[in-house]
């Protein structure tokens, strides 16, 4: 695959970019008692106003080797920001772990479960769905 990344945005322990009209999330948090906080989100959501510009895409979310979870606040924020709706077609979550997927699959149930998502154990395949995505959503609209 053909790296055209133009920004990479660094936030606290996650970076952030777009490639191949898919926003990649790359988190890298190990601290298993830390939570992701609501500042954080809205920090998140600064970067992707700034990395979409405005253009729907799906969110590959790579959580590999990432600890820890999310305030109630910050899970509410990340599904209901009406910037994050307004430019999200769906998400895919990249995992190495159980407690992971579990809690990503409890985040969906409670917080979001409109938007569509997919948990995958392989980037590329992820990578895969994301650009399938977005194509169908760009011949749709």
């Amino acid at each position: 695959m053909e790296i055209q990344v133009k920004e990479i945005l660094k936030i606290d322990t996650a970076q952030l970019w777009v490639n191949q009209g898919v926003l990649f999330f790359k988190f890298d948090y190990t601290n298993q008692f830390g939570k992701l906080d609501i500042g954080t989100v809205k920090k998140f959501e600064t970067a992707v106003i700034s990395l979409t510009q405005g253009v729907p895409m799906p969110f590959l979310i790579d959580t590999r080797n990432t600890r820890g979870s999310f305030t109630s606040r910050a899970a509410k924020l990340f599904a209901h920001s009406s910037y994050f709706k307004k430019v999200r077609i769906c998400e895919a979550f990249v995992v190495n772990s159980i407690n992971t997927e579990l809690l990503i699959n409890s985040y969906k149930r409670i917080y979001e479960p409109v938007t569509p998502f997919l948990i995958f154990d392989d980037i590329e395949n992820a990578i895969d769905y994301c650009v399938e995505a977005k194509k169908r959503y760009d011949a749709d609209n």
